[in-house]
């Protein structure tokens, strides 16, 4: 075993993936909110107002599967996915800068249908269990299988898993001040 294998491993680690996607979400949701709030020339109460709020996950889901492709062509990787030192590759071999972007959009939107619902909660909740699911059974994802994708994992060194750990409990905070938001108004 080479060297390069020993610290990649294409073991599935479905918590790592989720994990992972969950601080891009994160990360994507509070860009999102600020450019509305840009937009609206407004604060929460009016994005409340346009009825926007209920709207948002599903907003930040398919807005996130439309960007998401763009990050991993300019960046090689996400936020989420070097924190946590998920390696997403081309049966191609070719660096994600090089792979085809309709490949790397074909993929997101799968994961956005098939891996998250649409972003709609019931959807996730269902979507995820399948997906995890699959991937414990046959190693892959469907959204990864079908467009020629690997996924590998490096082992999470303390100060990824730190910051990682830091942003999901910020996020936590985010979606539970969000609840309470939509059940007062």
């Amino acid at each position: 075993m080479t060297k390069m294998e020993e610290k990649n491993t294409p073991a599935p680690r479905p918590w790592i993936r989720l994990w992972a996607r969950s601080i891009d979400y994160f990360f994507w949701a509070v860009i999102i909110y600020f450019l509305m709030r840009i937009a609206y020339d407004a604060d929460a109460i009016a994005i409340q107002e346009y009825k926007l709020i209920r709207l948002y996950p599903l907003l930040v889901a398919f807005t996130w599967a439309l960007v998401e492709p763009i990050v991993l062509v300019v960046f090689g990787t996400t936020i989420g996915k070097a924190l946590l030192r998920v390696r997403l590759a081309h049966q191609s071999n070719e660096n994600l800068s090089r792979v085809n972007l309709g490949a790397l959009f074909q993929r997101s939107m799968s994961v956005w249908l098939k891996g998250v619902g649409i972003g709609y909660l019931v959807a996730t909740l269902i979507t995820g269990l399948l997906s995890y699911r699959n991937l414990k059974s046959h190693g892959e994802t469907s959204w990864d299988r079908d467009y020629g994708f690997t996924v590998t994992h490096g082992k999470v060194g303390y100060v990824g898993g730190s910051v990682a750990t830091i942003i999901s409990l910020v996020g936590m905070i985010f979606i539970l001040f969000w609840i309470f938001v939509q059940i007062m108004h």
